[in-house]
């Protein structure tokens, strides 16, 4: 099980849409340096550097928008 904050899982989701940090602040309502925090953490999460690979190794953990 993936150890995720509920904010942190709002992030990735909104990863998996391929939104941009300004986006994503916007749409959650925080700073996109909290973004950046949150960003920072879910690759830690995931064992993953870039936004590309957390994307595959969210589908690869079964993570998909909307769940």
């Amino acid at each position: 099980q993936l150890a995720l904050s509920a904010r942190q899982r709002d992030v990735l989701l909104c990863l998996l849409r391929a939104m941009s940090a300004k986006q994503i602040a916007r749409e959650l309502g925080i700073s996109s340096g909290t973004v950046k925090t949150h960003t920072v953490a879910v690759f830690r999460a995931l064992n993953v550097s870039s936004r590309a690979q957390a994307v595959v190794e969210a589908g690869r953990r079964g993570i998909a928008i909307g769940h």
